[in-house]
């Protein structure tokens, strides 16, 4: 089961990097086109807990025994990952006028991958990391 759990949180610090990647360049696309430093800044600043979500699944996954504890913390950036699209998702949903929008299933499924890893993280105990 160890291996099973590390590559999971691996996967979850590569799914976290690359959301918050591409989170980035599309709003930096959108709403910077003249690629203002101050306004990449307050970007990268706002992001930044897509970031921290990375590394602790990183530190989870490389020493699981020694980082167990930051399991709570993670599941607390992931779960705050999933507000967005979900917010997002509803307001599509709301000004949709009769059929479906285009966003919605993509902002779904980010929702939807999101809670997949906050579930793993509930659902993995102490033995299953390896720890004694």
């Amino acid at each position: 089961m160890g291996l099973i759990h590390t590559i999971v949180l691996y996967a979850g610090a590569v799914w976290q990097a690359g959301k918050f990647l591409f989170i980035f360049l599309l709003v930096s696309i959108v709403a910077n086109p003249q690629a203002d430093p101050i306004i990449s800044l307050l970007f990268l600043w706002l992001g930044s807990g897509q970031l921290c979500a990375a590394l602790l699944f990183f530190l989870c996954a490389y020493m699981p025994g020694k980082f167990f504890s930051l399991r709570r913390i993670t599941a607390v950036f992931t779960f705050m990952g999933i507000l967005p699209p979900l917010a997002l998702a509803a307001g599509r949903l709301l000004n949709a006028s009769g059929q479906l929008p285009g966003g919605l299933a993509a902002l779904l499924g980010i929702a939807g991958i999101d809670l997949l890893f906050l579930l793993y993280l509930f659902h993995f105990r102490r033995e299953d990391a390896g720890c004694l």
